[in-house]
């Protein structure tokens, strides 16, 4: 938690209130950090992946992350739940509803461009457990 707060107390957390597939918010960002000249260490998405492929929209979203300036560190960070009907997704720490995933941004974009993503379940079992 103080990790954390003192990240937030110098401004290294943004917030988003937009779609992340969609063509402004993402990519505002992204270039206001190339702008800035700064890196993208971590990216926070949640669950949300999992409506993205329902909505059929996750390669957008894969769109707008390709935009962001990042290095072979940057990672995503996904929460993972047990829903949709889908059981083997359940996390692996008995006790536990959900668990987080790690995953390196660059193998994400290319996992995704050599055709590894045809689900959301092939996105979290690719993840860093």
């Amino acid at each position: 938690f103080q990790f954390v707060r003192s990240v937030d107390a110098r401004n290294l957390i943004v917030p988003v209130v937009g779609g992340v597939s969609g063509a402004r918010a993402m990519r505002g960002i992204a270039a206001d950090m190339k702008a800035r000249g700064l890196r993208l260490s971590g990216y926070y998405i949640s669950n949300v992946e999992y409506y993205l492929f329902q909505d059929r929209t996750f390669e957008a979203y894969i769109g707008n992350l390709r935009q962001f300036p990042r290095d072979e560190r940057t990672r995503v960070i996904r929460s993972v739940f047990p829903s949709g009907g889908n059981r083997s997704l359940a996390p692996p720490v008995p006790g536990y509803y959900s668990t987080s995933l790690v995953q390196s941004l660059d193998t994400m974009l290319a996992d995704f461009a050599a055709g590894k993503y045809r689900s959301y379940a092939d996105l979290v079992l690719a993840s860093e457990r």
